[in-house]
Formats: structure tokens, C-alpha cells, sequence
């Protein structure tokens, strides 16, 4: 799975740039024992018998992972380009194929970019894409903020605090079995909804902004998690599209997620475990789905 990340700077960005800040903040940072941190930005999967394997890419060269946009594979955008020409572009983007024998990432420089502002001046844009499967969010953040030399808060994962009474813990032993089997059972036997019916082509839709404090508000009103909030608008929205279709929503739909695990050591890595739920999807209210 592709992670597609623009970012609009101000004014002119220039690749020669970006690479310097990638040589000075990316490719010397080092972890106490003296070994790169990211390291696995020159590593390409390679197969041996059926297995995956990272391979070190010998002939890396930065210029081929940041450079200005190109045309070359049919993805033209104008010049200047507006949101419309790049969300066009974006869309096939993301599904554009990896070149062979390289890392999957890429940080594409777009200049002459036309804010919705009018009043404001030309504008740069960043592109960042790359394979989930060399990072977590967690990896990803880092290795933004680290060659950008950028600045932001990014909340902290900590240990489950809740306790169990004496009563419980022995009953553990018991549930947790008992629930892992229940979940299995359900991914393995449910409804699946991965199957592909009509056109083969992807579908791209890209969504509105998001509030943040509109999320933190529902999730202190119904006193759950911003996870929760999140997970609910993804089902919703999944019910509405089956609502549109003239289809009937499943009642229940059996999801996997990862969850980060606390301790992230930093560079390139997938710091995750997957969580199998049972989540409602078609129901009369939103709040039900929370």
C-alpha cells in the first residue's frame, strides 16, 4: 500500500536542496551503536524461492529518490498547476508501479503551484510517496521531520493503564483465548468484502478536511477514543456508499488495524500490531458505531 503525503511550501524549493538536507540530516543520523538509522531508504524487496527479502541497493543515488516531477509515465500537470491539476494527478500517482531494483520511495518537487489564494504568491509543492511497508506513521513522521528539520507534537504511546481486580485477572487466562479464536473465526468465516466486481481500475477519492477539534468534540461528548471517532466515520461512510450503490450494508464488519506498540526505536520500521474487531457498520445513528 502506497502513502501519498503533499505539503505546500512557500515560495521556490529547489531539488538540489531537499538532497543536501537528505545527505546532512538523513544519511548521518546514526543510533548509538554507530549503525545508520535509516538504512532501509536503500534497501529494495528481492525474492529467493517464494520468500521476500530486503536487498541493499549497491548503485543508491539520491537523485533517483528526489527530483523534480516528471512527465515520463503519461501523468502530465500544467504549468503553473491549480489543486484541481494536482489532486488529477495525485489520483494516478498513487497507483503508478515502483521502478525495479530501488527503494520504494520517491520525494517529487513540484514548482509553480497556484494557492487557492489568490492574493498569495507562487507556491511549492512536496510530494512524498512511498510503500507502507518501509515505515509506520510513527517511521514516517520521523523521517519528515528529520529532513525537514520540522517541529510538531505528535502524541506519546503509553502502557494500557487499567487494572483488573483480583476476581479478573485468573478470568483472563480464560476471555483472551476464548475472544482471539471469536475474531479469528469471524475474519476467517465473515462476510469478505475484497472481492472486485465490475471496472478493474482503481478508485480514488479524495475527501474534504478533516477537523480535528470537530473529532476531539464528539469524543469527549460520548467519553471514547479519537480512534473510535475515526473508526466510525470510516464505516459510515463505507454504509452510505452501499446506501448510494441501492445495496444493503452489512450489519457488522470484521476489520484489521494496527495498533502502534510503545517504544518506537525510531528509523524505517513497522512498529505495529494487528487488532481483529468485529465493528457495526449499518446502524440507524452514527453514535451507535462509537
Amino acid at each position: 500500500m502506497n502513502i501519498l503525503i503533499s505539503l505546500q511550501v512557500d515560495g521556490e524549493v529547489t531539488v538540489e536542496r531537499v538532497q543536501e538536507l537528505f545527505q546532512e540530516n538523513v544519511m548521518t543520523k546514526r543510533s548509538d551503536n554507530g549503525e545508520m538509522v535509516y538504512k532501509r531508504l536503500q534497501h529494495f524487496w528481492t525474492s529467493f524461492l517464494g520468500y521476500k527479502f530486503w536487498e541493499h541497493d549497491k548503485n543508491f543515488l539520491v537523485s533517483n529518490h528526489i527530483r523534480l516531477y516528471d512527465d515520463k509515465d503519461n501523468l502530465t500537470i500544467k504549468d503553473p498547476c491549480t489543486r484541481t491539476d494536482l489532486e488529477g494527478m495525485l489520483e494516478k500517482l498513487v497507483q503508478r508501479p515502483w521502478r525495479e531494483n530501488q527503494s520504494l520511495w520517491e520525494i517529487l518537487i513540484i514548482n509553480n503551484f497556484v494557492p487557492e489564494n489568490p492574493s498569495s504568491k507562487l507556491q511549492t509543492i512536496v510530494i512524498l510517496r512511498m510503500d507502507h511497508v518501509l515505515g509506520d506513521g510513527y517511521s514516517i513522521l520521523g523521517f519528515l521531520k528529520l529532513l525537514l528539520n520540522g517541529t510538531c507534537s505528535v502524541p506519546q504511546i503509553g502502557q494500557n493503564k487499567r487494572s483488573f481486580s483480583i476476581w479478573q485477572n485468573p478470568g483472563l487466562v480464560f476471555k483472551i483465548p476464548y475472544d482471539f479464536t471469536k475474531d479469528m473465526l469471524a475474519m476467517t468465516l465473515g462476510a469478505k468484502m475484497y472481492g472486485q466486481l465490475g471496472n478493474p481500475d482503481n478508485v480514488v477519492s479524495i475527501s474534504s478536511q478533516v477537523s480535528v477539534s470537530l473529532v476531539k468534540e464528539i469524543k469527549n461528548q460520548y467519553k471514547v477514543s479519537y480512534g473510535a471517532v475515526l473508526h466510525s466515520v470510516v464505516l459510515g461512510a463505507i454504509a452510505r456508499a452501499f446506501h448510494s450503490a441501492d445495496l444493503s450494508p452489512p450489519k457488522y464488519l470484521q476489520c484489521s488495524f494496527p495498533i502502534p506498540v510503545p517504544g518506537h526505536p525510531g528509523g524505517m520500521v513497522i512498529h505495529t500490531v494487528s487488532v481483529f474487531a468485529e465493528l457495526p457498520c449499518d446502524a440507524p445513528s452514527p453514535s451507535i458505531r462509537l
